[in-house]
């Protein structure tokens, strides 16, 4: 069995997600976590993701780092900036 340490994080979506491949659909995307700058890779859900985040999104992640040091999401949630008119 895979030992895999899986971890929750809060941060800031920093770019559109960019779909990289389409079976199945995988998006790249960054996000801003404690003054840092991660790389993000999805397929779980990755369209509805891509849909609702927008850059300056608050955004909630779990999941865990890969070997390319990227952090692969499992679970996302996305609170979208709240324009007033």
């Amino acid at each position: 069995m895979n030992n895999i340490d899986n971890y929750g994080l809060n941060g800031t979506l920093v770019n559109e997600p960019k779909l990289v491949r389409n079976d199945p659909p995988a998006i790249v995307f960054k996000m801003q976590y404690n003054e840092q700058v991660l790389n993000c890779f999805m397929t779980r859900h990755a369209l509805n993701f891509l849909y609702e985040g927008h850059p300056g999104d608050k955004i909630a992640l779990y999941g865990h780092i890969n070997e390319h040091h990227q952090f692969v999401v499992q679970k996302a949630l996305v609170q979208p900036r709240l324009e007033l008119f």
